[in-house]
C-alpha cells in the first residue's frame, strides 16, 4: 500500500511508518483510497488522518474518564450493596444484594467494596434503570454506546476507521463514521453539563489545519458539532 502514496517529506512519513507500524499505516491508506476512488494519495493526506484520529482518541479518553466517574458516583448515591464480596466483575454480585437508597443517603458499603469494571457498571445501570435513569436525558442505550466507544479508545485502536474490517467499502467506512458520531452524541448526553462545550470544542479542534504537524483529515472525519466555544 505504501506505493500508492506520493511522499514529499520522506523523513516524516517514514517516522510515522516506523512508530505506528506498517500494518497500521497501510490500513489508513487503504480506507482513504476507497473513500476517494483514488489511485494515489499524498503523504499529507495520510499523516493528517493519523494525527487527527490520535488527537480525537486522546481527547475522548479524558471525557470518557469523566463519564465513568460520573456514573460511578451516581451508583453510590442511589444504591447500597449488602454483601461482603469485593466487586469487580458481574459474577461478583447478585442483584438481590443491592437495595435502592432513599432520603439522600449514600451507599458506603458499595463504595468501599467497589472496584467495578465498566462492563459491570453498565450491567447495574441496565438492571436498575427504572430507578437510576428515570429523571435523566440519557438511556441505557447511551451508556452502552459509551462503553463501546470506551473499548475502542482504551484499546488504542483506530477510531474513525475500523481496522478490523476485512473488506472495507465506501458503505462500511461511512457506517463506521456514523456509528462513532452516534457514540459521541451519547457521550454528550451522559457527560456532566459543564463538560459538554469542552467536548464539542475538542472534537471540532481535531480537524484544524496546523501546517505540516497539523491534524487535518480531508476525507474521513467526524462532522462539525454545534454548541462549542466561540473560537471554533
Amino acid at each position: 500500500m505504501l506505493e500508492y502514496v506520493k511522499v514529499t517529506n520522506a523523513n516524516q512519513f517514514n517516522k510515522n511508518v516506523k512508530e505506528k507500524g506498517i500494518g497500521y499505516v497501510e490500513e489508513v491508506i487503504r480506507n482513504l483510497l476507497i473513500i476517494n476512488d483514488k489511485n494515489h494519495l499524498n503523504d499529507n493526506e495520510v499523516l493528517g488522518f493519523i494525527r487527527y484520529d490520535k488527537f480525537l482518541r486522546e481527547k475522548l479518553y479524558k471525557y470518557l474518564s469523566v463519564v465513568e466517574e460520573h456514573l460511578r458516583k451516581k451508583l453510590y448515591k442511589n444504591i447500597e450493596y449488602t454483601g461482603n464480596n469485593l466487586l469487580m466483575y458481574k459474577d461478583d454480585y447478585r442483584y438481590k444484594e443491592f437495595t435502592i437508597i432513599k432520603d439522600s443517603q449514600y451507599g458506603y458499603n458499595f463504595f468501599k467494596k467497589s472496584k467495578l469494571l465498566f462492563s459491570a457498571i453498565v450491567d447495574l445501570y441496565k438492571e436498575f434503570s427504572e430507578s437510576l435513569l428515570i429523571n435523566e436525558e440519557y438511556s441505557i442505550i447511551d451508556i452502552k454506546n459509551v462503553n463501546n466507544l470506551r473499548n475502542i479508545v482504551m484499546h488504542h485502536s483506530l477510531l474513525v476507521i475500523n481496522q478490523n474490517e476485512e473488506s472495507p467499502s465506501k458503505t462500511s467506512i461511512v457506517n463506521r463514521i456514523n456509528r462513532i458520531e452516534q457514540y459521541i452524541v451519547s457521550v454528550k448526553k451522559v457527560l456532566p453539563k459543564n463538560y459538554v462545550k469542552g467536548l464539542i470544542t475538542d472534537i471540532n479542534k481535531a480537524n484544524l489545519d496546523k501546517g505540516i504537524q497539523g491534524s487535518k483529515s480531508t476525507h474521513i472525519f467526524i462532522k462539525h458539532l454545534e454548541g462549542g466555544y466561540n473560537e471554533i
